[in-house]
């Protein structure tokens, strides 16, 4: 179904693709992979509903949750919650798991300007650091953006 659904994305039909995984919720309520995948599918069209979806997700123990977190900061850039979205970020941070030094790499929805952009493989650690800094830089946080700046060359 992943397979699918990711053509689906690439063409375009984000709600076809939404509604194949919001199947997958309503048979498997207890997925968390079929959670996080139709919050990723609603991101752009709907992102206080994927949020939920995502946070759905993260409580039952999403992995790898880094993949997670970028989506769910997505959610809260596309809700302009600039504040919410370094603050999940800051959160997982600071409790971050020790598969930490794996980035992530999975299917992601990457900003370019002001579109988003479907990207295959994706290092989902490098995206966030670079979402989260673009975010405090469009911002005006300087103290957020150096943090942020930081913990990227550091990465």
């Amino acid at each position: 179904m992943t397979s699918h659904t990711r053509e689906l994305l690439m063409s375009g039909r984000r709600g076809e693709a939404a509604a194949l995984f919001g199947f997958a919720v309503q048979q498997w309520p207890d997925d968390s992979t079929a959670h996080n995948n139709l919050g990723f599918c609603l991101i752009l069209d709907d992102p206080a509903r994927a949020l939920s979806h995502l946070t759905t997700a993260a409580r039952q123990g999403y992995e790898p949750l880094v993949i997670n977190i970028y989506n769910r900061v997505c959610c809260h850039v596309g809700l302009r919650q600039p504040r919410a979205a370094l603050e999940v970020a800051e959160e997982f941070w600071q409790t971050r798991p020790p598969d930490w030094n794996d980035p992530g790499s999975g299917t992601l929805w990457l900003r370019s300007g002001e579109t988003w952009e479907l990207a295959l493989e994706a290092d989902a650690r490098r995206a966030l650091l670079d979402l989260l800094l673009d975010t405090a830089r469009a911002q005006g946080w300087h103290d957020d953006e150096e943090r942020w700046s930081a913990r990227l060359a550091r990465s």
